[in-house]
């Protein structure tokens, strides 16, 4: 293949990709395990990543994806050894707004289960 076709190639295959995720940042004073899930309407969720994030870190945590439309909701949850110590769910909307100002991660913010 030509130099130049295979950059067409990868062009169109990168311009087809987005980022599915949230930036956390651990405000909890000890070290949480993160699970992070994507979830479209009427669909199981599906658990694609798990973390560890040690107090004071600031983290990306998601994907890259693309199709289908809409976009997944994104469900962050952080347990301290079994148990779930925040959880959240986020919708396109709000993960796809360019910013990566980080969401504060503290324990007991439990929005969804």
């Amino acid at each position: 293949m030509r130099p130049v076709a295979l950059a067409f190639v990868a062009t169109v295959l990168v311009g087809c990709d987005r980022w599915e995720g949230v930036t956390v940042r651990n405000d909890a004073e000890v070290t949480l395990t993160f699970k992070v899930a994507a979830q479209n309407a009427g669909k199981p969720e599906f658990v694609f990543q798990t973390a560890e994030i040690g107090p004071g870190i600031t983290r990306d945590l998601g994907k890259i994806g693309g199709p289908p439309d809409p976009a997944p909701d994104i469900i962050v949850r952080a347990y301290t050894g079994d148990t779930l110590v925040y959880c959240r769910r986020f919708t396109e909307k709000q993960f796809s707004s360019g910013s990566r100002t980080p969401v504060s991660v503290t324990r007991g913010d439990i929005r969804c289960r």
